[in-house]
């Protein structure tokens, strides 16, 4: 029999991600299963050196982005998390679908619950979709929420 234990929702902070969230906090406490929220840092392009031209240090700036996103991740945690369910957070730092799809190995999660973005022709050629890579590459099942809410743009 097929049993959800361990729900990984990724996040990137987004409407869509929102309602991803809600679904997967419904199936968690459905199936009292355990609810890690994640977030992946996406890697910058560094080139020799280490500052960009406008003088920033690219490392630090990743750092700051890691920091930012963990104080983001406690505070939805904190506000849309009921709390009798059993949810962790982590920050990941990579290509996001990649990281995505480790975490679910490593954490033997049973499915991922992640929201897409609609995006079409231009928008998805340039960007790609981390949701449709996700589902090519995750060990485990992977259910798609596509948004109701209209995308704020």
């Amino acid at each position: 029999m097929f049993t959800i234990r361990k729900i990984i929702c990724p996040t990137d902070f987004s409407e869509a991600a929102l309602e991803g969230i809600e679904a997967a906090i419904a199936m968690a406490e459905k199936w009292e299963a355990e609810l890690v929220l994640t977030y992946v840092v996406s890697p910058l392009p560094i080139m020799t050196g280490s500052s960009s031209l406008a003088g920033y240090h690219l490392p630090a700036m990743v750092d700051e982005m890691e920091q930012d996103a963990s104080a983001a991740i406690a505070n939805l945690a904190a506000d849309k998390i009921p709390s009798g369910l059993c949810c962790q957070t982590r920050i990941l730092r990579g290509k996001p679908a990649e990281e995505i799809s480790q975490l679910a190995a490593t954490e033997k999660a049973d499915l991922i619950v992640i929201a897409t973005h609609g995006e079409s022709g231009l928008q998805r050629f340039l960007f790609g979709s981390v949701t449709e890579r996700v589902v090519k590459i995750a060990h485990c099942p992977v259910l798609t929420i596509r948004p109701q809410r209209s995308p704020s743009r």
